[in-house]
């Protein structure tokens, strides 16, 4: 969407499964859409990458509350949840940090911005 490149909007696959996942982006890259957008970089889906990365634990930022808005009890529990299983299962979690939130939310509202 014009004027939104400080914050980017993308439409993505919805799957049951990382295999399923796997499919759609490996044939969504094969098209090589980059010859039709010059924003997008002209990454070619690589075996040897997609395995050697599929195999390591994922770092995940979490984010349950933005200083500003709170999400209902339920949602949290099931968020925090997520998260517990995620760290058992080995991957590595990392709460963001919200303290420069409002000043970068100050920024992109501003009619003066210069970035």
């Amino acid at each position: 969407m014009d004027g939104q490149q400080h914050v980017p909007s993308v439409i993505g696959p919805m799957a049951r499964s990382l295999s399923s996942l796997t499919f759609i982006t490996r044939h969504v890259i094969k098209t090589a859409l980059w010859n039709a957008d010059p924003q997008l970089p002209p990454v070619p889906w690589r075996v040897d990458t997609f395995d050697a990365f599929s195999k390591k634990p994922l770092v995940i930022g979490t984010m349950l509350d933005d200083g500003k808005v709170r999400v209902h009890p339920p949602i949290e529990r099931v968020f925090k949840d997520v998260v517990s299983k995620l760290q058992m299962a080995g991957h590595e979690i990392v709460e963001w940090d919200i303290s420069l939130n409002e000043e970068c939310i100050a920024i992109m509202v501003s009619p003066h911005r210069v970035y």
